[in-house]
């Protein structure tokens, strides 16, 4: 079976999240998009951007 020939699209940015918090286990599922987003566990984890800088290294903060 053949691959079809590669292909590019053009996804528009969006804003960025400073906390991810897991307390609800479809906020980052898309049944329109199912491939491209996630079921979490949806036990009350947060991670937060405490910190970045110009390089891409940050500090978060995990509860």
């Amino acid at each position: 079976m053949a691959h079809p020939p590669p292909s590019s699209t053009t996804v528009p940015s969006q804003a960025p999240v400073a906390v991810f918090d897991d307390s609800d286990p479809l906020r980052y599922y898309d049944t329109a998009n199912p491939m491209g987003s996630v079921k979490v566990a949806g036990v009350g984890v947060t991670i937060k951007v405490v910190q970045s800088n110009s390089t891409g290294k940050m500090t978060v903060k995990v509860n």
